[in-house]
């Protein structure tokens, strides 16, 4: 939702508004990951895949709070930032914001998208906005995001003993026994909720901008996962094996999700 400009404005105007809804929202998705990387070190490698990777503390990271447009010098634009303070601000962090703002800006919203499915090898990114450092950052985000949900359900982890003391808890009452086979391929979505940007006399002001987290089965995995079933899967009635698709589902939501 974008709210508080008037309608008739030029559709330069309003995909400039768009484009600050659509960074606001990138933005918040790969901060948290982007500068806790780079504040472990100089030099920030990507971890490694079999390396665990935890929730960061929380922190308020460099924001683009508002831009300024001057009708007669549409191209010379004022970018206002917040969140830190200024004597603290990252100069680096500053130029990532504008780069973002730009790609969303000159980049089609239907290619604004990344996608690590492992059936999908062949729809990881469009090809221009994989040409820019928001496409890369957001391609790196999705990759932790999953070693992330990966690291929370590891067994060995805070959370993955609980989560698989639920699930075996769950199959037991179910099924009378742990000895089944349960899909736990879970993708983790990251979407836009709402965002409120109010429009005044050049300036465009984010008040608002919210992301939502959800579970959304991957049909196409779970297709793949159940060709590969083992024997006591496939023979089970139609209802317990839905109930076996959907056991993790419940569990990840409840206990990864949060």
């Amino acid at each position: 939702m974008i709210s508080g400009f008037k309608s008739g404005r030029s559709s330069l105007t309003f995909k400039v508004l768009a484009s600050l809804v659509g960074l606001c929202f990138l933005y918040e998705t790969v901060a948290m990951d982007i500068l806790r990387l780079r504040s472990s070190a100089a030099n920030a490698q990507v971890p490694v895949p079999s390396n665990l990777v935890m929730p960061s503390v929380s922190f308020l990271p460099t924001a683009l709070q508002a831009i300024h447009i001057d009708p007669q010098f549409p191209l010379d634009i004022d970018f206002i930032i917040d969140g830190v303070d200024e004597d603290n601000l990252n100069q680096q962090d500053v130029k990532r914001l504008i780069q973002y703002f730009l790609a969303t800006l000159t980049t089609p919203e239907k290619d604004i998208w990344v996608n690590l499915s492992p059936y999908e090898a062949d729809r990881i990114i469009p090809q221009q906005f994989g040409e820019t450092a928001a496409g890369r950052d957001l391609l790196l985000q999705d990759k932790l995001l999953k070693q992330l949900s990966s690291s929370l359900t590891y067994p060995e982890s805070e959370t993955g003993k609980i989560f698989w003391q639920r699930v075996y808890e769950k199959a037991k009452a179910i099924y009378g026994t742990t000895a089944v086979s349960i899909d736990t391929f879970q993708r983790v979505w990251i979407m836009p909720e709402k965002a409120v940007v109010y429009e005044y006399n050049g300036t465009a002001f984010i008040a608002e901008s919210h992301l939502k987290v959800l579970l959304e089965d991957d049909y196409k995995a779970l297709n793949n996962f159940q060709r590969e079933a083992s024997e006591v899967t496939k023979r089970l009635p139609e209802p317990n094996a839905h109930k076996i698709n959907s056991l993790s589902s419940e569990i990840t939501r409840e206990i990864i999700l949060p």
